[in-house]
């Protein structure tokens, strides 16, 4: 691929990893603003320009909430491969879009609601009580199930008289 060593963003400085995450005024801008959104005050007065100050940031918020609904470490995979997909797009679509702050912590938000939700199983009693035929008369209760769609399944039945015989 014939792609200039140069960030597209910056115009002026080689794309080094560093760069990409951390010395982009692009990422600056994002991370300030991450960072502004986030419940904790003891961040408000910190503002990242390398990488060190990234990691003393990183061991003050590691274990703290970001806001009611995302912890930390669930929000910085999302911030991370948000920076790359805006990265990549600037560069093959010869844009400067800035990252979206509000995107990445909607998705983040949204993926965690989501897991959150999947590990919770909810039970519902259900109090059933066989209701006897008239004299005389049969009753067919019947159930099913499957595993999957398509997939294996059954279905029985039972007949009964009044006595349940």
């Amino acid at each position: 691929m014939n792609v200039s060593p140069v960030c597209t963003f910056c115009e002026t400085i080689e794309e080094i990893i560093n760069h990409i995450i951390f010395y982009c005024c692009n990422v600056k801008l994002f991370w300030n603003t991450i960072i502004q959104k986030s419940f904790n005050p003891t961040l408000l007065n910190n503002i990242i320009f390398s990488s060190d100050e990234w990691c003393n940031t990183w061991n003050l918020i590691k274990n703290s909430p970001f806001n009611n609904f995302l912890s930390w470490k669930d929000l910085i995979p999302f911030c991370l491969w948000h920076i790359w997909l805006t990265r990549n797009g600037n560069l093959f679509n010869k844009k400067k879009t800035p990252i979206n702050t509000h995107y990445t912590i909607a998705k983040a938000t949204e993926y965690t609601i989501l897991i959150a939700k999947k590990d919770v199983t909810t039970k519902h009693t259900i109090n059933l009580k066989w209701e006897p035929p008239l004299l005389g008369h049969y009753k067919l209760n019947i159930d099913g199930s499957s595993l999957g769609n398509p997939g294996v399944w059954g279905i029985g039945g039972v007949i009964r008289n009044n006595r349940g015989d």
